[in-house]
């Protein structure tokens, strides 16, 4: 089933706050939620895990500050945050056969402020918002259980998608 599907037969219920889970967790001050998809990836599949665990359809990946902007690296990070919201989705799925789950990107702002009142341009915020869409493009928009179509790493559990 796709999200049009879902929403047309009857609503899409999206996850919670990713910051306020990580805080939950334990999150330091001065730690970037966005490298724990990296650093600590069960931490966050485990948020993802509860959310899909209390019902929802959708979680979000954890990409809301990954963007040109702010980090160098911010195609690995958003591949990496995938790659967790999908394995939180393979294993809900291996556990609730027949349900479809859904993955999100969460796209945060640039963290700059747009002329006159800054100094980014209209035009480079929104190459940098196109940039992080393409980082994300293969496994975002994918209903289901989709590691076999996604051009990510190799997740640890996907095989259950070709089950």
């Amino acid at each position: 089933m796709t999200v049009l599907e879902k929403i047309k037969n009857g609503f899409l219920l999206f996850d919670g706050a990713m910051g306020t889970m990580l805080i939950k967790s334990g999150l330091k001050p001065g730690e970037i939620p966005e490298k724990l998809c990296m650093t600590d990836p069960d931490r966050i599949i485990n948020i993802h895990r509860a959310y899909l665990d209390a019902g929802c359809d959708v979680v979000s990946a954890n990409t809301f500050g990954a963007n040109p902007f702010k980090f160098d690296n911010y195609e690995e990070i958003i591949k990496a945050a995938l790659d967790c919201a999908n394995e939180a989705v393979c294993l809900a799925k291996a556990e609730n056969e027949g349900r479809d789950y859904f993955v999100a990107l969460d796209i945060g702002s640039t963290g700059e402020m747009l002329k006159p009142a800054g100094d980014l341009e209209f035009e480079d915020a929104v190459e940098a918002f196109a940039k992080v869409i393409n980082a994300g493009k293969d496994a975002a928009t994918q209903s289901g259980c989709a590691c076999g179509e996604r051009k990510l790493r190799p997740s640890r559990y996907s095989e259950c998608c070709f089950q």
